[in-house]
């Protein structure tokens, strides 16, 4: 895992800046859009069967990132802050991008109508998408592409756009994520 300093705070390790510029970036958007509360996804699940697959969402995404992450660990250490930081601000700023207005974009690029057959695409796009940037990185000022990062991010950003499709909530996706990201600390900090 690549740690990137954030500009402006001075002695944190992690990308908060970075974060929640994206974070409030995502929500000037959806304002100067308009967008209602079921076209962004910026809504609590509202059924019981969307309950059901938020919790089922939660758990797969956990265990998917814990196993992974526990058998190629690299016995890191951890910090409180690290802990921190993954359980907020990156499934809230990510999924809000990418589930949220990339999918968005990406839908009714495919189907003004917003209908069902336009996700599929802007499922596919934005997962892959979401790949790429976790596995590029700059090390030393040079670009390079990890394949490992980038088949994690895009299973688990599969997984995540198939949540987006079927429960409709971003917090669904948000919670998931942020699951996953703390199950995937703990288990590369393991012994």
């Amino acid at each position: 895992m690549v740690t990137v300093a954030a500009p402006g705070i001075h002695g944190l390790a992690w990308n908060w800046s970075g974060k929640a510029a994206s974070l409030i970036l995502s929500l000037i958007l959806l304002i100067i859009l308009r967008l209602n509360t079921d076209q962004s996804a910026l809504r609590w699940p509202q059924t019981r069967m969307e309950w059901r697959w938020t919790i089922l969402g939660v758990i797969v995404a956990s265990a998917f990132a814990g196993i992974t992450n526990f058998l190629l660990r690299d016995h890191s250490s951890l910090t409180g802050e690290q802990l921190f930081y993954e359980a907020s601000l990156p499934g809230l700023a990510e999924e809000m991008a990418w589930r949220g207005l990339l999918f968005i974009f990406l839908a009714r690029a495919y189907s003004p109508t917003n209908d069902v057959v336009s996700f599929v695409p802007a499922a596919i796009i934005s997962t892959l998408c979401f790949g790429l940037c976790h596995g590029i990185s700059l090390d030393n000022g040079s670009p390079n592409f990890y394949w490992l990062p980038f088949c994690y991010a895009t299973v688990l950003g599969a997984w995540f756009a198939f949540l987006r499709i079927r429960v409709k909530s971003m917090v669904t996706l948000s919670i998931a994520h942020n699951a996953s990201n703390i199950c995937a600390v703990l288990a590369s900090a393991l012994p």
